[in-house]
């Protein structure tokens, strides 16, 4: 008789990346979750301070003998801790740097309408604007959960942009709209320039 598979507790976010990785992802983290379920494999020992140490003292080397250990199926000398840690800012910084692209995204686009007349065809701005639109669908393209963000990053980036648009063009704030004129689907649009026919 097979044993019943065990239930780990997840946040919906959580579910819901695991849900839309790939399938030999979702065989990986079940491999390790059933190895790391199994008695006595998941537990911190003296060695797991040995790996805590290593971690404050040179992330590099923890780096490479956490991955080591992974790979080895060595759970018990790992800093639970610090792993954890370390896996959740990669997440936090695929969604900083989807933020930082929406960003200046946003600040090209209002120079492009906004200061037209030193608008060239293949102008920097220009270039500017395709490269992060770029950026965004790429990391968008390997981590679709990060899509679902994207409205609120354009509402909590344009301000700061349109503060920047001014600095960088000495136009007024109040050439710029207060709220973005533009749609988040006009934003990451690839043809979308605004002001053009």
């Amino acid at each position: 008789m097979a044993q019943a598979a065990a239930t780990i507790p997840v946040s919906p976010e959580v579910a819901e990346v695991y849900a839309a990785s790939a399938a030999q992802i979702q065989q990986d983290i079940q491999r390790m979750l059933s190895h790391a379920l199994t008695p006595g494999v998941f537990s911190l020992s003296s060695s797991g301070a040995n790996n805590r140490a290593c971690y404050e003292q040179d992330f590099y080397a923890w780096t490479q003998q956490t991955a080591a250990l992974i790979r080895t199926g060595q759970w018990s000398p790992l800093d639970q801790e610090a792993l954890a840690e370390e896996v959740e800012d990669l997440g936090v910084s695929q969604h900083h740097a989807v933020s930082s692209d929406l960003y200046q995204v946003l600040i090209h686009l209002l120079k492009w309408q906004y200061q037209s007349r030193l608008r060239v065809e293949g102008h920097s701005w220009q270039d500017t604007i395709v490269e992060h639109r770029d950026r965004i669908e790429r990391l968008c393209t390997r981590s679709p959960s990060l899509r679902r963000h994207l409205q609120d990053m354009l509402t909590e980036e344009y301000p700061r942009a349109r503060r920047r648009a001014c600095l960088q063009t000495g136009l007024t704030r109040t050439t710029f709209p207060e709220q973005c004129p533009w749609t988040l689907d006009q934003v990451l649009d690839p043809d979308f320039w605004p002001g053009t026919p």
